[in-house]
């Protein structure tokens, strides 16, 4: 049986997570990445199905690269911390079982990442309330697609919803 839960020393060196380093740990339940982490490589943790839990000391996290997540099918929620900018395309591709996401308000570059996420139902954003709804509503569309029945919640209580006639749409 492969490991569970995988922990980093306090004080740990640790600077990037490599492509594919945890790829079809289908064992692994649980991980913390550790505050030192800048980026995390493509298909880290691709076909990890176990994985239920990622957390994420604050630390300099800049960027999760392409199918990071890739089919972590038991993902059900996940906080990006704050100082991440970039999500790169379908980082959380396949995560069937994903219903709550936070991301944080230096994101900045993100496309279509939570594609093939049927669950995901509501995304907490802390930016602040746009200018231009009809802009920001085609960039929920570039960044989470159309996503019937889900919520984006920004800083401010603003809700913006999709349904699949209209696409994302102010409350």
């Amino acid at each position: 049986m492969g490991r569970q839960i995988v922990t980093f020393e306090a004080g740990s060196e640790l600077k990037k997570i490599a492509d594919s380093t945890f790829e079809g740990c289908t064992a692994l339940r649980s991980i913390t990445i550790p505050s030192e982490v800048v980026n995390i490589g493509s298909t880290a943790f691709n076909g990890c199905t176990a994985l239920e839990t990622v957390n994420f000391e604050a630390g300099p996290l800049k960027q999760i690269q392409w199918h990071t997540f890739l089919n972590c099918s038991s993902l059900k929620n996940i906080q990006i911390p704050e100082g991440v900018e970039r999500i790169e395309r379908e980082a959380f591709d396949g995560c069937t079982s994903l219903a709550n996401v936070t991301l944080p308000a230096s994101l900045n570059k993100a496309e279509n990442i939570f594609s093939n996420c049927p669950n995901l139902t509501t995304v907490i954003w802390d930016i602040p309330r746009p200018t231009d709804n009809k802009t920001f509503c085609t960039f929920l569309e570039s960044m989470l697609g159309v996503r019937p029945n889900c919520t984006v919640k920004i800083k401010d209580g603003t809700e913006f919803l999709c349904s699949a006639t209209a696409g994302w749409y102010p409350k």
